[in-house]
């Protein structure tokens, strides 16, 4: 029987997937009363303000939110905090004043109310890169407890606030919830900053900030155009839908695209660290081989019959539970049943790299995924395929990525056992 007051390893794997997990569910349980208050439109609007939002906040830090977990002494982490949050002030407010040029002098969706938008920005660009520095400190003082209970509390406040502005026919009251579902979560995470932060002495200057910037430079040179090309290529086809059609198609795929993401990153984030534990300690490469033979045809098996469910009742199913104004969005579910399969059963074994130590390998595949969907966007235009076209097509070109993704796995490997 496992102690968990000993195992401090899984009681933490425990609180982040049970945080995690409760915040996902929260919101997963208010959307068939979020889709019946709001329309379509204002979903659209919405999920192309997050779509930017999830873009450009992981940027600009320059990923030295990453190394945060890194050094020895607590002194030089806060150098990085506070490196972090200068950096995030000069960038956002420069997007934000971008942001206000383009709107004005192009015709956009935000165009209409541009001080609503830029106040909403700033705001959700500042919250969104303070929550990841804050929670890379959390990780660092192995605070998951706190982290655990932000998560809930970002969902549960975000979610109520959504619930009420909708209620009382505010129209931009995803927005609005989205920064209350920020805020909640930053207030929990800077308490635990503080209450380290207090404790130790420390003098913050110019040159001692350019000083860790310099020692950790690798970061912006690495991590930053890798996690540009993730973002860029997770978020493109709303990004496309968005410039090419109604505001009601963004929210018919926003929905769509949200409801299939939360289940299935939980079980690909889960199965992704069960696989990780099987081969980090197997310093056998046929081993290593075989075992990702095997979970990769289990998890094929596993990902087909839901995703086969999807494929023949995904209109029926988002009519009976979101109304009938969201038929299209069981539509999109069913075009992108496809992409789903290969997508549960390969994401897990991206891994493989880790253990191989070819982290390289993550910059490869986003570039690889990133010029895949570019292509995509240019052969849609050129053609005028319509939206649903577009959303079949994307699923094609995704599933096809990944089994490439999949080839290029089981090659390593094989070229790693011959050498």
């Amino acid at each position: 029987m496992i102690d968990l007051k000993k195992n401090t390893l899984l009681v933490n794997c425990l609180k982040l997937i049970l945080g995690s997990g409760g915040a996902k569910l929260i919101g997963i349980l208010a959307m068939p009363v979020l889709a019946r208050i709001y329309s379509p439109e204002q979903f659209g609007l919405f999920t192309t303000f997050t779509s930017l939002v999830l873009v450009l906040a992981p940027l600009i830090s320059l990923r030295y939110c990453d190394a945060i977990p890194l050094p020895a002494s607590n002194r030089q982490a806060i150098l990085l905090v506070f490196l972090c949050g200068s950096l995030i002030g000069a960038f956002v407010l420069c997007v934000t004043l971008t942001f206000v040029v383009i709107i004005n002098v192009i015709s956009t969706p935000f165009s209409e109310h541009p001080f609503i938008f830029t106040l909403t920005l700033f705001s959700a660009l500042l919250l969104s890169a303070m929550y990841e520095v804050l929670n890379m400190w959390a990780i660092r003082t192995k605070s998951f407890g706190v982290i655990a209970k932000s998560q809930v509390a970002q969902s549960f406040i975000g979610t109520i606030t959504k619930l009420v502005m909708g209620g009382v026919s505010v129209g931009s009251g995803l927005m609005i919830g989205y920064i209350a579902q920020l805020s909640s979560g930053n207030y929990r995470l800077f308490l635990n900053f503080y209450l380290y932060f207090k404790k130790i002495k420390i003098i913050i200057n110019p040159n001692k900030l350019i000083n860790i910037a310099r020692r950790y430079s690798r970061y912006p040179k690495l991590r930053l155009p890798s996690n540009l090309l993730m973002t860029l290529s997770q978020q493109l086809l709303v990004f496309y839908v968005a410039l090419n059609f109604s505001q009601d198609n963004v929210g018919q795929l926003g929905l769509a695209l949200s409801l299939i993401a939360i289940p299935t990153m939980l079980f690909v984030s889960t199965i992704k660290k069960v696989f990780y534990g099987e081969i980090v300690n197997n310093k056998s490469v046929k081993d290593i081989l075989s075992l990702t033979y095997k979970f990769s045809i289990r998890l094929f098996v596993v990902a087909l019959i839901p995703c086969l469910g999807l494929s023949l009742f995904g209109k029926e199913i988002f009519t009976y539970f979101f109304g009938v104004d969201w038929r299209l969005a069981g539509e999109v579910v069913e075009c992108l049943s496809l992409y789903l399969v290969f997508s549960i059963t390969v994401g897990p074994l991206l891994n493989v790299f880790d253990v191989l130590n070819k982290q390289k390998m993550y910059l490869i595949v986003n570039f690889i995924r990133f010029i895949c969907l570019v292509l995509f966007c240019l052969i849609s235009y050129v053609f005028e395929f319509v939206f649903i076209e577009i959303v079949f097509a994307y699923s094609v070109i995704m599933s096809l990525f990944f089994l490439g993704i999949y080839t290029l796995i089981i090659y390593t490997l094989k070229k790693e056992r011959i050498s």
